[in-house]
């Protein structure tokens, strides 16, 4: 890790005590920086009715981040999840993370007029679409996640 952050090995035990500390601190810090993003977004939201389609794009964006399109950045994403099994001091950090995510979504959903939309059950037709498209490796999981939460808003 300290060669791909482009310092010396000494430095990375001097400042963090496990690789497991490293670890945890590198998440929290680009979990803070793409959800303060994600909140940005939110806020500059006008209070307006919207299409599902629309509210579809904007669900996707804040589950995944604004800038994730492609089927790597999106599997990138996923995999920051799929780490929490391998090592469980992710754990905390990755909930709150989540929890974080649902406020955001159900503020944005409200902004958009879909505000009783159930997020849980967005955000699980999201990942579900997105894991499944990725297996597929068509370059298709972004605009099939949106398909799919465009789908169960219009339900």
């Amino acid at each position: 890790m300290a060669v791909a952050a482009g310092v010396p090995l000494a430095a990375t035990t001097y400042y963090f005590r496990s690789l497991d500390e490293l670890l945890v601190t590198g998440v929290q810090r680009a979990a803070d920086a793409e959800l303060d993003a994600v909140a940005e977004l939110v806020e500059a939201l006008p209070r307006r009715a919207r299409a599902a389609g629309w509210a579809a794009e904007l669900v996707v964006d804040v589950v995944l981040g604004p800038r994730r399109r492609s089927d790597a950045a999106i599997q990138a994403h996923y995999e920051r999840f799929l780490a929490g099994g391998r090592h469980p001091s992710l754990r905390p950090v990755l909930r709150a993370a989540r929890r974080r995510v649902d406020g955001l979504l159900g503020d944005a959903l409200g902004r958009c007029g879909h505000g009783s939309a159930d997020v849980g059950l967005l955000v699980a037709v999201l990942d579900g679409t997105a894991m499944s498209a990725l297996v597929e490796g068509d370059g298709s999981a972004h605009a099939r996640a949106v398909d799919a939460v465009t789908s169960a808003l219009e339900s």
